[in-house]
């Protein structure tokens, strides 16, 4: 089955099922649905990004429950989602911020902020894959936090302080409300 045999609204259908089954653990269930996705076209970045994420939400959750070898799999697995992406298109902001939120999950900061950055640098030339504002948010505070981890506070309230120059009104920065 190739990709326009599964209209868009099919497709987004299906990625808003798998990200509702992931929401009550039902990770299983919502990788059926992001492979079935993605024999239907091996590129499809959204669910490549989706499968990622899920990946990544079942490691977290369950990591005290099975042993770090299997909680390694999933972590694997979610990059290798990620890598995909970054070969199809390297300035996928949301796969940036994926890739800084990856390696800041698995407190490797030194790699994790690069992509933070590059990610900045694109949005601030205007630039994003879905919504300029979520993506200003998502990269400015994953990168305040990363910084802040990293024993960084000025700089993390610096990077803060410039994300609520982007947008005035982003609570999730320390922003005011509209």
């Amino acid at each position: 089955m190739k990709k326009n045999e599964l209209d868009k609204k099919n497709r987004l259908k299906k990625l808003e099922e798998a990200k509702e089954l992931a929401l009550i653990a039902e990770y299983d269930s919502a990788f059926e649905i992001l492979d079935y996705l993605l024999k239907s076209d091996e590129n499809d970045l959204d669910a490549l990004r989706s499968k990622g994420n899920k990946l990544e939400m079942k490691a977290l959750r369950m990591q005290n429950d099975i042993s770090d070898e299997e909680v390694q799999v999933f972590f694997d697995e979610a990059l290798k989602c990620y890598e995909k992406i970054s070969k199809i298109d390297p300035d996928n902001i949301l796969n940036l911020i994926d890739l800084g939120d990856h390696w800041s999950n698995k407190e490797n900061f030194d790699i994790a902020l690069p992509f933070y950055e590059k990610a900045i640098e694109l949005l601030k030339k205007g630039e994003f894959t879905i919504s300029h504002k979520d993506e200003c948010e998502e990269a400015f505070f994953g990168k305040s936090e990363l910084l802040r981890e990293m024993g960084k506070e000025k700089e993390a309230d610096q990077c803060k302080k410039e994300g609520v120059e982007f947008f005035p009104t982003s609570i999730l920065l320390g922003g005011r409300e509209e």
